[in-house]
């Protein structure tokens, strides 16, 4: 049974793991290469690339610190290249619909139109995954992610869930 209002998780520890639809396939800020981007259903790593899907259950959610119910996991991940050690990313994410975030500590009391957060990359190069969840579906919706560094967007996709 779906869940009749759409909560998303914006995970705020990031899994440093890897990762086709953000601005082509590689974007750079001069100081920062972004390559072999790819977004889609996934736990760990994308499994299933693509930016829309039907919603359904692939994994269980921790909200407020415990499993509260099945969920759909998504996300994106990519490969970088960066001239220094620690990289930061400030990504806004816009839902098309006002949506209750929630994360493994909370839940917000009223529903956001966007989501702000920074992406912190370690290493000269590596691979980054960035996933995401979905509790319930009543309606599509529509997420657009911009992320920039340095003041220049990097990233820019969008992702519709049924």
């Amino acid at each position: 049974m779906r869940d009749p209002m759409p909560i998303h998780l914006l995970i705020l520890s990031f899994a440093v793991i890897s990762g086709c639809a953000a601005r082509g396939t590689s974007a750079d800020s001069g100081d920062l290469h972004i390559r072999n981007f790819r977004q889609g259903l996934m736990h760990s790593r994308v499994y299933e690339e693509g930016s829309r899907f039907t919603y359904r259950d692939n994994g269980p959610c921790v909200v407020k610190g415990r499993v509260e119910s099945r969920c759909m996991w998504y996300g994106f991940e990519f490969n970088f290249d960066a001239s220094q050690w620690r990289s930061r990313l400030s990504c806004t994410t816009t839902f098309s619909e006002p949506t209750y975030l929630v994360s493994p500590r909370k839940r917000a009391t009223e529903p956001q139109s966007t989501a702000t957060y920074t992406v912190t990359l370690r290493g000269f190069s590596g691979r980054f995954a960035h996933p995401e969840y979905q509790v319930g579906a009543s309606e599509p919706s529509n997420l657009l992610t911009i992320c920039s560094h340095s003041g220049k967007e990097v990233l820019r996709f969008q992702m519709t869930i049924d």
